[in-house]
């Protein structure tokens, strides 16, 4: 059996109410025997770094765990050299997953300009599917 992960980025706020131009609906697929690895091994990165194996790592609190950075994230890391060595280990570990990636990418002005009652979420999935 295959699992598979769904995530969004983006939004469905109207253009006119400073919502994002792209709504992207994105899903990773990965057999179901590669899951415990792929647990373990994250995990492992969330304690080396947080002391925390259950620390939620979310690509905008990644980011700004960067202590360059002037924005605070329950991330953050104050030093350089740990925030390298981080970025480096989950880049390393990201590209060893097998995995399917799907994406589906809706520019919303050009679909509310033909669809302008339809959701972009909703036909996400349509697509998706």
């Amino acid at each position: 059996m295959h699992l598979m992960y769904i995530d969004e980025s983006g939004d469905t706020i109207p253009l006119s109410q400073a919502g994002k131009q792209f709504f992207v609906l994105s899903g990773c697929i990965i057999h179901e025997s590669d899951n415990k690895k792929i647990e373990t091994q994250l995990r492992a990165i969330k304690q080396k770094y947080y002391q925390d194996p259950e620390v939620e790592i979310k690509s905008n609190f990644l980011r700004y765990a960067n202590p360059d950075l002037a924005q605070s994230s329950p991330l953050k890391l104050h030093s350089r050299d740990k925030y390298n060595e981080l970025e480096s280990e989950v880049t390393v570990f990201l590209k060893q997953i097998p995995v399917v990636l799907y994406s589906v990418v809706i520019d919303k002005k050009t679909y509310w300009e033909q669809y302008p009652s339809q959701n972009p979420y909703d036909i996400a999935y349509v697509f998706f599917g």
